[in-house]
């Protein structure tokens, strides 16, 4: 009886992290995926932009001079976009956050996978969770309103209807069977990957994310 009220406090806790700390993994992964997504073709596109106008300066007959206004007109609006949401630092910001939720998810999966055949094995097992809990909630109260970003807000409810419904709690890869449905580029650019194996695939998103920054 003891054991069987042990066991089930055990898995409330782990259910309840399990769903937290997946919740916030890939909140900050999708604002991450799209603030780098965003950042590489606007700064290549200034970079276009500046050097054609560069070309326009030095060689008057480069370009038409409409063409040239618009292209001037153009560059401005970019940078202003640029200077003002300033995308690679929201990538590095949404990375540092990815990798500490990451390591309560590690820290998680410790805890899960550890024995706890005996009654003593699950009492250790349910304090672990608890002090895990207190250090996912005091992750959740540090967040600053710098980090947060109500589009990615909206892109993460939106990629949470469609292709990460069932693989978004962090511990999905060992409570659920296998589904044979992959998210496919129609469900969102969001999904970023594969229901198969969501736990692989979080590992291999967070370093394709941090290389890109890199």
């Amino acid at each position: 009886m003891i054991q069987q009220a042990l066991r089930h406090d055990f898995d409330n806790l782990v259910d309840k992290l399990s769903r937290k700390i997946g919740f916030y993994w890939w909140r900050r992964y999708v604002a991450g995926a799209f603030w780098s997504n965003l950042e590489s073709p606007l700064n290549l596109t200034l970079t276009l932009i500046s050097t054609v106008i560069s070309a326009q300066a030095s060689t008057s007959s480069f370009m038409e001079q409409q063409h040239y206004v618009v292209m001037t007109f153009v560059s401005v609006i970019l940078s202003t976009i640029n200077t003002f949401y300033r995308p690679l630092s929201q990538v590095s910001r949404n990375v540092e956050l990815l990798k500490s939720w990451y390591e309560l998810g590690n820290e998680l999966e410790k805890i899960y996978f550890a024995p706890r055949l005996t009654d003593d094995e699950l009492r250790q097992r349910n304090d672990e969770l608890h002090s895990l809990l207190i250090r996912v909630n005091q992750e959740i109260a540090s967040q600053s309103p710098a980090n947060q970003n109500f589009f990615t807000d909206f892109l993460h409810v939106v990629a949470r209807s469609t292709c990460i419904r069932s693989s978004e709690p962090w511990l999905s890869f060992a409570q659920e069977a296998e589904s044979n449905v992959s998210c496919t580029w129609r469900d969102w650019l969001c999904c970023f990957r594969s229901r198969r194996a969501p736990q692989e695939d979080r590992r291999q998103a967070a370093v394709e994310l941090t290389e890109r920054v890199v």
